[in-house]
């Protein structure tokens, strides 16, 4: 289990329950593992996680969502006051380091995409009271569904880093 010094990423288990894990134990064995999906002549790898990763290089296309999504929100969000949805509360830290330069002001929050929908509905009031003027759900586990009822609850445009990321891998596989 993460410690408190620990960049936090949550994820989902094959029997779909969600674990949080601690960033530093993860990226070893994910660059293994990347580096033998090349090794096997994999051209195009994509990370399922907008969590941030140090740079792992590689014999091919290594495609991280995190920095499609801050730079895609980056471009759309001056002058605005940001809402960003994470799956845990102790992710918020690490959240508001990584977003504080985006927008005039960021309203952390946080809602798992993994367990009680309601959570989320609660977190998106909590945004619309707070008059946030566009939501970014920054992990990958916010389905479109998520997006919509956030969407509806706050009256905000709604990024969904899933539907960013998948629109960029289009671009780059067809």
């Amino acid at each position: 289990a993460p410690k408190d010094e620990d960049y936090v990423l949550v994820t989902r288990l094959a029997d779909g329950s969600s674990v949080k894990v601690a960033e530093q134990y993860i990226t070893p064995r994910l660059k293994d593992k990347i580096q033998e999906l090349f090794e096997q002549g994999i051209e195009v790898v994509a990370l399922l996680c907008t969590g941030e990763f140090p740079e792992m290089v590689g014999q091919g296309l290594l495609v991280r969502p995190q920095p499609i999504l801050y730079n895609v929100t980056e471009a759309v969000a001056p002058g605005l006051k940001l809402g960003v949805v994470s799956p845990a509360v102790d992710q918020i830290p690490q959240s508001q380091r990584r977003w504080r330069q985006v927008g005039t002001e960021q309203v952390m929050v946080a809602a798992s995409p993994y367990d009680d929908p309601a959570e989320l509905e609660q977190v998106a009031q909590t945004l619309k009271e707070q008059s946030v003027e566009l939501v970014v759900l920054d992990c990958m586990g916010y389905t479109l569904d998520m997006q919509e009822r956030v969407r509806t609850i706050t009256g905000a445009p709604v990024i969904l880093a899933r539907g960013i990321f998948a629109r960029v891998l289009k671009e780059l596989v067809g």
